[in-house]
């Protein structure tokens, strides 16, 4: 074989094996579809100086690790948007809002001590390490915020507005995370051991249209998936931030039990399980790929 028949080959088997995996017979529609994972970040800001020589398996405790590599490639390959979080949940939390800070955090905030230790800045592991033992500055605070936080959003709202001017004219974030199997002690079901595989929150209806809620649900019901909706997470910053249904921009957060996918005690991937889990979620976002270009947000 001549090598440019060889690269005709290759190109033809690519070029079939994206149409195999998105089910493209014909040009879809494009997609409302945003995704975006908030927790899966490593990198230390050097501003976050307090986190800078702390043990990996510390820092690894309540990170949503390997949400990325489960996600993600079937997510380009459908031509998703998907905006990942690229510093550490413990210096800056995306998925908090810049204000939840008290005076043990921040310098000048006016919530007192203590009032919230699971905030931007995390002060300890849901371990009980400590991690940040004294308030940071307000312009640390300030720049941390700047530099994590605000692109995050940014980006978010960019991909979601892109949607709304023009086709398909609404959008659908889905705000991904990861849970731990035994629940934590200010959980809503503290100390269970969780049997559900998935966690479906919208805020209680206030982030996404109820019909929505339900396709984003069944789709992973559907794929072999045990699925709870608003319990034992209603939702958060993300989804209340950018879910304005009455604009026709809906954000609904899934949640995914690590005990599905990773060793909670070593924090790497479980084999052979993750790789099932792998592909059922690919199944999950391919469906939902086709029901959101047919939908009307």
């Amino acid at each position: 074989m001549s090598e440019l028949t060889r690269r005709k080959t290759l190109a033809l088997g690519a070029a079939f094996s994206a149409w195999w995996l998105t089910g493209c017979k014909k040009k879809r529609e494009p997609s409302p579809l945003v995704l975006a994972i908030a927790h899966a970040g490593e990198r230390i800001p050097d501003d976050a100086a307090w986190l800078k020589g702390k043990p990996a398996s510390v820092l690894a405790t309540d990170l949503d690790r390997h949400l990325d590599d489960l996600y993600v490639p079937t997510a380009r390959a459908l031509g998703l948007d998907c905006v990942v979080a690229e510093y550490h949940r413990y210096a800056v939390d995306v998925n908090r809002a810049p204000e939840s800070v008290d005076k043990s955090v921040v310098v000048g905030a006016t919530a007192p001590p203590g009032s919230m230790p699971r905030g931007i800045h995390r002060v300890a592991t849901t371990r009980g390490v400590p991690l940040l033992t004294e308030p940071i500055s307000r312009p640390t605070h300030e720049r941390l915020v700047k530099q994590a936080y605000e692109p995050h959003h940014q980006r978010i709202n960019e991909l979601s507005s892109a949607r709304e001017g023009a086709a398909p004219g609404w959008s659908l974030l889905l705000d991904l995370h990861s849970f731990p199997s035994v629940a934590l002690p200010w959980d809503l079901d503290p100390g269970k051991v969780r049997t559900m595989d998935i966690v479906v929150s919208d805020l209680d209806g206030k982030s996404a249209r109820r019909d929505l809620v339900e396709m984003v649900r069944a789709a992973y019901a559907d794929a072999g998936f045990r699925v709870t909706h608003n319990f034992p997470y209603l939702g958060s910053h993300t989804i209340r931030r950018h879910g304005r249904p009455e604009k026709r921009r809906h954000a609904i957060q899934v949640e995914l039990n690590r005990a599905a996918y990773m060793n909670e005690k070593t924090f790497e991937l479980a084999e052979p399980t993750w790789k099932d889990v792998r592909n059922k979620l690919a199944t999950v976002l391919e469906r939902l790929t086709k029901q959101g270009a047919d939908a009307t947000g």
